[in-house]
């Protein structure tokens, strides 16, 4: 297959890119700035907003891998919100607008949502039929999903992928948390009775490969492993695997006065989400469980 990938370089697009050059297809990567050539990519740079970047590459792709957004683990600010909001959806729209009228387009459009959809304290298991919740995150993926629904519009398969919290040895909120522990000042954030719906950046990669492949799937996607923790478990299991005490908890008052309501909205979230479409699929995990897929990220060779 030949991809149109934005995100190229965060740690999902990263590991993505690998992926699809691995198993022989060309990926056509944005970028904002120049980088070293790379065995089966192209490097597109241009203004990631603008519709001119990308109409000819839409014209030569099978496929579209939209993965672009600025980071959103930080302090919320009046800026950092706008700018969250913006590079999500504007590129998007950018993207949608560069669809040709007529002629060849992609045949598969993923695009990236987060859980963050469903709200800070969805009452029970979300799955894909969940409506939206409410507060910025929610907002923001609101937004983001409905951008994209042009390229349905299109006649273009969509696939909403609605990412949770991703674990990976070198990135993401996983070595904060080892960093931490192997300090001795690891602990529970809040009460630690939140759930935590991650997954292994292997089933990530796979998944979203999966979804590229399989024509019957369609609509929104939850990239959870089928096995959600509560926070207290995930940090017990995590010195369980690093064989270091996690003991020093962070309450919920300390974590909103240091993060603001990205502590509510991220930190202290109580999501247990079920990837309902994935399973009735028939996508095969490789790393369903935490403890075997903490021990993979943190001690396999």
């Amino acid at each position: 297959m030949r991809i149109l990938l934005t995100g190229a370089t965060g740690l999902i697009g990263s590991a993505v890119t690998a992926a699809l050059v691995d198993r022989g297809d060309q990926i056509i990567a944005h970028t904002r700035r120049s980088r070293p050539k790379k065995p089966g990519v192209h490097w597109l740079l241009g203004d990631g907003q603008n519709p001119d970047t990308y109409r000819q590459a839409l014209t030569t792709v099978d496929g579209v891998i939209n993965l672009a957004g600025a980071p959103i683990a930080r302090r919320w600010t009046a800026g950092a919100r706008a700018e969250i909001l913006r590079s999500r959806i504007e590129t998007t729209r950018a993207l949608v607008a560069a669809l040709p009228a007529d002629g060849p387009r992609p045949k598969v459009w993923l695009n990236a949502s987060a859980i963050g959809y469903y709200g800070p304290n969805p009452a029970g298991l979300c799955d894909e039929s969940t409506p939206q919740g409410e507060g910025f995150l929610a907002e923001v993926c609101g937004a983001w999903e409905a951008a994209a629904l042009g390229a349905e519009q299109a006649q273009v398969r969509l696939v909403r992928l609605r990412l949770g919290a991703v674990l990976a040895a070198h990135g993401g909120m996983l070595p904060v948390f080892v960093q931490a522990a192997r300090a001795l000042v690891g602990g529970p954030m809040g009460a630690g009775e939140q759930w935590l719906s991650w997954i292994h950046i292997t089933d990530v990669v796979r998944l979203i490969l999966w979804c590229l492949d399989e024509p019957s799937i369609q609509g929104p996607v939850n990239a959870v492993a089928p096995n959600a923790a509560r926070h207290k478990e995930f940090i017990a299991t995590l010195g369980k695997v690093l064989k270091r005490p996690m003991w020093l908890r962070a309450p919920p008052w300390a974590l909103r006065a240091v993060l603001g309501d990205m502590a509510q909205e991220l930190v202290l979230a109580n999501q247990e989400v079920v990837p309902k479409m994935a399973l009735h699929g028939g996508f095969a995990y490789r790393h369903p469980h935490l403890e075997a897929a903490l021990h993979d990220l943190l001690v396999r060779p």
